[in-house]
């Protein structure tokens, strides 16, 4: 097997792999938790945290930009319009791994479209809907 990066450029994407899916994780779970039972597992929550911030301790001596040796972005940031958030992606520290994706986003009213391009290109759309109105019988107005 050919190996298409670094042991830096793996240990910065496992470092930053498992800092976003414990900040998701973590995040999730509070928003679904009492305010009882999130006292009771906070000590579970803050291990998490501890342990994504112990993993960005270890690879924080090995680099010194937001780059993989390649010159690729490590992650990449766009904000959504009319939803005042940000999608962010992390890009594989391997570029022939990174694949091709079309993720839709709806909410608040509107419909978005992000298009994840490798090897390092993120856009955004925004997708109008239609409504279908139906010519009334007659008139209209009766």
């Amino acid at each position: 097997m050919t190996v298409n990066h670094t042991p830096t450029d793996a240990l910065i994407y496992a470092a930053m792999l498992v800092r976003s899916r414990i900040e998701w994780a973590t995040d999730t779970l509070s928003d679904q938790l009492d305010e009882h039972t999130h006292a009771a597992v906070e000590y579970i929550l803050d291990a998490l945290g501890s342990l994504a911030k112990d993993v960005d301790d270890v690879a924080a001596s090995h680099y010194r930009s937001p780059r993989y040796s390649d010159g690729r972005p490590i992650r990449s940031r766009l904000e959504i319009p009319d939803r005042n958030s940000v999608f962010e992606h992390l890009w594989p520290a391997d570029p022939t791994r990174a694949t091709e994706q079309h993720i839709a986003l709806s909410g608040y009213g509107t419909r978005h479209v992000v298009h994840i391009c490798p090897p390092s290109t993120l856009t955004v759309e925004t997708v109008r809907t239609l409504a279908i109105v139906h010519e009334p019988q007659g008139d209209g107005c009766d």
